[in-house]
């Protein structure tokens, strides 16, 4: 059984004090979005970096919001793009290197990621998980 705490949905869960909640990203159409645009490697971490502090800077304004109207705490953010469905992670990496997944290049287009969120400028001044890239194992569809 997985521990409290643990930072994925749906295992995640707390023995904490309750009325509290933090906030998770699903960003992989964010990566998607910034590496079909930019191919160089410099200008896609700065890209990258500007909307992951754009949209995490949103979704902080409706949080802090939230709880300042329900009196629940407001923990922070995991700023770490998650891929959900057809938003994948790896074909975003495959379509900035131009190639498979695990081909020349990939390390290089995870580092980006990472530092993009790394260097992600968040208001809030509240804890930021910053998990790294999440793989999920890719399915061929039949």
């Amino acid at each position: 059984m997985m521990k409290p705490y643990g930072p994925y949905y749906p295992g995640s869960y707390h023995v904490g004090k309750g009325h509290a909640f933090a906030l998770a990203m699903e960003g992989a159409n964010v990566v998607a979005d910034v590496f079909a645009q930019y191919h160089d490697p410099r200008e896609a971490e700065e890209h990258l970096s500007q909307a992951f502090s754009k949209y995490t800077k949103e979704a902080e304004t409706v949080a802090l919001q939230l709880a300042a109207n329900t009196g629940w705490t407001y923990e922070g953010i995991d700023a770490t793009p998650a891929p959900l469905k057809d938003n994948s992670i790896g074909g975003a990496i495959e379509s900035f290197i131009g190639g498979p997944f695990g081909s020349s290049g990939t390390l290089t287009a995870s580092g980006i990621i990472t530092r993009a969120v790394q260097t992600a400028r968040l208001f809030g001044g509240l804890p930021v998980a910053r998990m790294g890239v999440r793989l999920p194992h890719r399915r061929k569809r039949l």
